[in-house]
């Protein structure tokens, strides 16, 4: 920690089980930050670095942005307290404010519902969560059913989708990590992007339905985040194959309407008779990747090398990374900066985990 100048350096906290401090923020006397290896979100007195508590814990995310919310935070207005009670009494789930144009109405309120409801007239919001997800009636979160007995209180109300704990309620969960899904053997595991694939992952086949079809009927499964369903065959493939110039669903589905091949941002479009897009990342890696090979451009032509021109292997030093990139010192190969001093070896000769300063230090 230092002074808004960069004087008076000090560390508040030095343990080996901070392991990677991030998003830090501070509110009144304590400083809060996420520690994306242990996944807790922690905090600790902003001088001392005393009374360390962690309480929040995520199982498969890795949060990058932490916001202290606190009643004396909060913008109040105490003409606005009657409004505010009544709006209480009247909206089961969110109450928030009519734009201003419309405060002049008799309800200056809306009643809104939050995320994975559904509104139900003027004031009440329901679950709205998928035929495959499970509803915890107490806190009435959605969450996939391969949660369910996994040895965690997903709900968080005691263990609702754990039987509350119960003896012998739930089966021995078989996983070595959790979040994955249980293959109705009781024996074997599988990430759960792979259900619905078009392939059996599972030996009994239950990740595609050939059993317990009741758990997994891939016809109404609705496929994982950042996944793409092919209609047709109530296939899952990821969403990065759709429009990339190849038919990945059966009948091809993945590839009608694609008039235009738009990239995301940090993605390459290749070019040729059928445009895809490959992340920045794989661009002057001397593999090549876009069909056209436009990502390993080497003779000064097309739009890739004018951003990125590639040298032979011979001339690492003439490669050029972007600023949000780091370049590998043996081969020049460009990765992200966030993949710097994360004790994982990205460059072949690991420059990328070299000069890193002691990440057990939070200050």
């Amino acid at each position: 920690m230092a002074d808004y100048n960069g004087q008076n350096a000090r560390s508040v906290l030095q343990s080996p089980s901070v392991k990677h401090a991030f998003s830090l923020s501070i509110f009144e006397q304590n400083l809060y930050w996420v520690d994306w290896e242990n996944r807790h979100v922690e905090w600790c007195h902003k001088f001392s670095g005393s009374n360390r508590t962690h309480k929040v814990f995520w199982h498969n995310a890795y949060p990058k942005a932490l916001k202290v919310m606190h009643p004396a935070l909060q913008w109040s207005d105490p003409n606005m307290t009657a409004i505010y009670d009544f709006c209480l009494q009247k909206c089961s789930n969110l109450c928030l404010l009519s734009p201003i144009r419309a405060r002049n109405l008799k309800q200056p309120y809306v009643c809104k519902c939050a995320e994975n409801f559904k509104k139900v007239g003027q004031y009440n919001c329901v679950p709205d969560c998928k035929p495959t997800e499970f509803t915890c009636t107490k806190t009435y979160k959605c969450l996939p059913f391969w949660w369910m007995c996994d040895g965690q209180d997903d709900c968080g109300d005691g263990g609702q989708d754990e039987m509350y704990f119960a003896r012998d309620a739930c089966p021995a969960y078989p996983c070595k990590t959790s979040g994955q899904m249980r293959c109705s053997d009781g024996k074997n595991c599988i990430d759960p992007a792979k259900i619905c694939d078009g392939k059996s992952d599972c030996v009994d086949g239950s990740d595609e339905g050939l059993v317990l079809r009741h758990i997994v009927n891939c016809k109404t499964y609705q496929c994982y985040a950042g996944q793409f369903k092919c209609q047709n065959s109530s296939r899952c493939i990821e969403s990065k194959l759709r429009c990339d110039g190849r038919h990945d669903c059966p009948n091809g589905e993945d590839e009608i309407g694609c008039l235009q091949t738009v990239c995301p941002p940090n993605f390459h479009k290749c070019a040729g008779s059928r445009p895809h897009c490959v992340p920045t990342t794989f661009i002057c890696d001397q593999q090549p990747d876009c069909l056209d090979g436009s990502d390993e451009p080497k003779n000064g032509g097309g739009e890739a090398y004018q951003i990125f021109p590639c040298f032979s292997s011979s001339y690492p030093a003439k490669r050029q990374c972007l600023s949000s990139q780091f370049r590998c010192s043996f081969d020049g190969k460009c990765i992200p900066k966030e993949w710097t001093c994360d004790k994982e070896k990205d460059c072949a000769d690991g420059s990328d985990e070299n000069a890193c300063q002691n990440q057990g230090c939070c200050g």
